[in-house]
């Protein structure tokens, strides 16, 4: 890519920064909000579904903006999102003007200023078709999810940046035609909630076949995140305060979907425990106690009792300890070292003997 060493050394979200947003109160209804929230709900998944690293700022200079790293980003594309409960986008809707308003493409293109060529990107996002002619031959573009500016008809696009250069007077067609794109969201008109709730539970399937979830409690948090930081006021334009405050990344997803405790024990994990107990040489009979209990102690772990969370914790550092100490034990005579040390140091019998030793094996296997 062109000039990739100058924007390496660019600060991206200080760019930003350095803006200070104009004023976003226009009128949107309630729908309009959740639309643009569930958006950046819908976003995030499709980022980590794709792995990829990435900051989402929300609400400020535009609905969404992406940088494409946490740290050092290469790239930054300005999201604005709208939802349409009927009918077409035309180029004609996108460059309109009011007495008390500048169009959609006039803001949506605001910041292009403020970063080098090749560096920025700005996408109008929404549920409904834009309908504009492409190419020599006019081609209708309502059926497409994604249109790039610079394939829309020449009379067209020149049309559409000489309505823009009055509202921003250098702008050029190059401005236009290589940073502009509109794209199709998947999100539907109405129940967009159970739309994301439907990515993500397709999004944790896929990436965690083995694990069970609760898509909808998870995506209850991720909406209330992304609520929180489209709500933020703002009280500083440092990059600190907006990373703090205006920001998602792929690590906070990460962190989000541990603390919220959505990645249950894997399905088939009897089956490593009853391997380990196998190596143990624990008899047939006393197997089948450990799988009757499993039942009760997995019901414990998938809803995140405290107290097992507390025996866990100390029973990982009990196994720290003893495989530092003693590197060479073998499975059983582990098992039975921290089952006697854990024992020796909690005066409280929460678990009996069985269904303690049941919890030190899963300990070690999981």
């Amino acid at each position: 890519m062109e000039g990739m060493n100058s924007k390496k050394q660019l600060n991206l979200l200080a760019l930003l920064a350095d803006e200070i947003p104009r004023e976003r109160g226009g009128a949107i209804g309630a729908s309009g909000f959740d639309f643009q929230k569930n958006w950046g709900v819908s976003k995030i998944i499709e980022l980590a579904g794709r792995d990829e690293e990435f900051l989402l700022v929300f609400d400020y200079h535009e609905d969404t903006v992406l940088l494409n790293r946490i740290e050092e980003a290469e790239k930054v594309v300005f999201f604005q999102i709208k939802q349409k409960e009927a009918g077409n986008w035309t180029h004609g809707l996108l460059t309109k003007t009011s007495k008390t308003s500048i169009s959609i493409l006039a803001k949506l293109l605001k910041m292009r200023e403020k970063f080098p060529d090749g560096v920025a990107e700005f996408r109008f996002s929404t549920n409904a078709p834009f309908k504009v002619a492409l190419g020599d031959k006019g081609e209708d573009s309502s059926s497409f999810e994604e249109v790039s500016f610079k394939d829309v008809k020449n009379d067209i696009l020149k049309e559409i940046v000489k309505k823009l250069q009055k509202e921003m007077p250098d702008i050029k067609i190059d401005h236009v035609k290589d940073h502009l794109f509109y794209e199709r969201s998947k999100l539907p008109l109405v129940s967009t909630d159970n739309a994301c709730i439907g990515l993500l539970d397709k999004y944790l399937t896929t990436k965690y076949p083995s694990h069970s979830f609760r898509s909808t409690d998870f995506y209850q948090t991720l909406f209330s995140e992304v609520k929180k930081k489209t709500n933020n006021k703002y009280s500083s334009y440092s990059q600190e305060w907006i990373r703090e405050n205006k920001c998602i990344s792929s690590k906070d997803f990460d962190g989000f979907l541990k603390a919220a405790n959505q990645i249950r024990p894997p399905k088939d994990m009897w089956a490593q425990i009853e391997e380990a107990l196998n190596k143990m040489s624990e008899s047939a009979s006393m197997i089948y106690k450990f799988k009757i209990q499993w039942s009760t102690l997995y019901f414990d772990i998938v809803n995140g009792d405290d107290l097992l969370i507390e025996v866990g914790k100390e029973l990982g550092r009990i196994f720290s300890e003893i495989a530092k100490s003693n590197p060479d034990l073998d499975l059983k005579n582990l098992i039975d070292g921290v089952f006697t040390k854990y024992k020796s140091t909690r005066i409280e019998r929460v678990y009996d003997d069985e269904s303690l030793k049941l919890l030190i094996i899963y300990e070690y296997c999981k």
